[in-house]
């Protein structure tokens, strides 16, 4: 029997094709059918099979660039451009993925280095080009913006459905208005993201910095950069900050405020980076620091988990109108409110014994004593 589709001419099928894709919201992938299947068994795919596989050859060749061994008696500037490189390649390997959406864990190890990036502009902030920098510094903000939106979603989407096991089986059936509304908000940042990914002003930020980092390190650079080493860098910028995340959490009582806690994570996060911004050039011997201070981060990030899904929950409650109709979920929400103000409790509980573990005696000086040791 002959195909109905052997009558239509190539132009109506493109039609039907355009369609299709609209109304059901679909776009073009940017990764080969074969790519998906290497993932299920944990293999990279070539890079010649991605659509960003010329700027991942550049940024490779940027790498090469920045690639010779270092040590903590080597210009920090050569380590801060080596920083540089890897995040942008990974941000780079990890765009198909965040495009199609298929694995969450596309847009969230992209947004990973994306933060990444912009945390390396920070740290090395006194020894790279400050108006070039500063620049680039916004447009990657924005890159990060729009896959922090879709990012938070799929993480307070997954975390919903654990939520709502706390509260009985026919409240939970109230909720489907609500699980509508995350689901509208969640499409309406995938829609966002995929502007971004596609549009002109994404392509030029790539190009424009894969430019920058292909680019010798320039000798007023160099002279800006002056003489800080690799060890004199580790030892003042590790050392600022872990002062500032140690006054912080020892600040830290019951009746204080949460966004205290908040901004506390944010400088855990910031203390994090820079041991790893490092750790090629010190080895294993920073990975005890970054242990204890992941376990802190843990905490922390639980406790703002449960703070954002209050106030998510409270801002979509007070929109659901009065009425008998509406009871019901007016109900639900209100016992998931009350379950995530008892996890946020919990958390700040927790957090004490965490801090415990992480401000003990003597770790101080062991870290600078291992900052200055060198690598191990």
């Amino acid at each position: 029997m002959e195909s109905k589709f052997e009558e239509c001419s190539p132009e109506s099928l493109c039609t039907l094709g355009d369609s299709i894709q609209t109304q059901a919201d679909l776009f073009q992938s940017r990764s080969s059918q074969f790519e998906p299947g290497l993932r299920t068994q944990d293999a990279s795919p070539p890079v010649q099979m991605t659509s960003e596989s010329r700027l991942l050859e550049q940024a490779n060749c940027a790498r090469e660039l920045h690639a010779a061994k270092l040590g903590t008696n080597d210009p920090v500037v050569k380590l801060a451009y080596r920083c540089l490189v890897e995040q942008f390649d990974e941000m780079l390997a990890e765009a198909p993925r965040a495009w199609e959406g298929l694995d969450p864990e596309g847009v969230h190890q992209m947004r990973v280095a994306t933060r990444r990036l912009r945390a390396a502009f920070r740290a090395f902030r006194k020894v790279l080009p400050a108006s070039v920098i500063k620049d680039f510094n916004q447009e990657f903000k924005w890159v990060a913006a729009v896959l922090g939106d879709v990012r938070d979603l799929d993480v307070y989407c997954e975390n919903f459905r654990q939520y709502t096991t706390a509260i009985p089986h026919q409240d939970r059936l109230c909720l489907d208005r609500y699980q509508e509304h995350l689901a509208e908000n969640w499409r309406t940042a995938r829609k966002a993201l995929l502007e971004c990914l596609s549009g002109q002003r994404y392509e030029k930020l790539k190009d424009d910095f894969r430019t920058f980092l292909m680019s010798e390190i320039s000798g007023a650079v160099k002279q800006s950069a002056g003489s800080l080493t690799i060890g004199d860098a580790a030892r003042r910028f590790i050392g600022r900050q872990y002062r500032k995340v140690l006054t912080a959490g020892r600040s830290i009582e019951e009746s204080t405020a949460d966004e205290k806690l908040h901004q506390l994570r944010i400088d855990c996060k910031r203390l994090r980076y820079l041991f790893e911004f490092f750790r090629p050039v010190y080895g294993s011997s920073l990975s005890v620091f970054i242990k204890r201070l992941k376990r802190l981060q843990d905490v922390l990030g639980e406790f703002q988990d449960a703070c954002v899904a209050t106030d998510r929950l409270r801002q979509y409650a007070e929109s659901v109108p009065l009425g008998n109709e509406c009871r019901g979920e007016l109900l639900a929400l209100g016992q998931l409110i009350n379950t995530q103000y008892q996890e946020a409790g919990n958390k700040r509980a927790e957090f004490d014994r965490a801090w415990k573990k992480f401000d003990r005696k003597g770790e101080r000086k062991k870290l600078i004593s291992t900052l200055a040791g060198g690598a191990d």
